[in-house]
């Protein structure tokens, strides 16, 4: 658990409610995307857009998380920046994959509105790159705070981490001054 000083809610909320919002409107551009694509190519699918699907909604899945973890104070600084790190490192790597597939199509055969549709696909992704830079300076401050701060303890922390596991496991039993163990 950590105190309620770690983090500021006048941070966090703002940027979440610009996650889930810029994160809903990209799956759905990449979802008339995917269609698109299927449509034209006799219901092929394109794999490279359904993995990134598949990695979006992950990222999407762990605001919510980030939320939850928060409201009950177990959201540690370590777990915040890798998850931010996370969302940033597949929106670069969307970015670049769908630059080099617009860079490489042929576009004799296909019609203008899609064209439109694969600019802005690229376009919202890097608004959506854009939303997690500020997330995961604010995770790095935040790691960087706790690391730094007198009271934090590496080795003690984890020893305590580990009593607390091996404590909840261990069967309470009465002592001889006839409290509990």
């Amino acid at each position: 658990m950590y105190s309620e000083k770690t983090w500021n809610s006048w941070v966090l909320i703002p940027l979440w409610i610009a996650h889930l919002t810029f994160l809903l409107i990209f799956i759905g551009v990449l979802a008339v995307s995917m269609m698109e694509y299927a449509g034209d190519h006799e219901g092929q699918n394109n794999g490279t857009l359904t993995a990134f699907m598949v990695f979006f909604f992950i990222a999407l899945i762990m605001s919510p998380l980030e939320m939850v973890l928060q409201s009950y104070r177990m959201l540690q600084p370590w777990l915040y920046l890798s998850f931010q790190v996370y969302k940033l490192v597949i929106a670069i790597i969307f970015t670049i994959v769908e630059i080099i597939e617009y860079t490489n199509q042929d576009w004799t055969s296909i019609a203008g509105w899609i064209r439109i549709l694969m600019i802005s696909l690229i376009a919202v992704t890097v608004v959506v790159g854009a939303t997690f830079v500020p997330s995961v300076v604010y995770g790095a401050i935040v790691v960087h705070r706790r690391r730094k701060s007198p009271d934090y303890d590496y080795v003690k922390e984890r020893n305590s981490e580990y009593e607390m596991a091996v404590e909840s496991r261990r069967p309470r039993t009465t002592l001889a001054s006839g409290g509990l163990r």
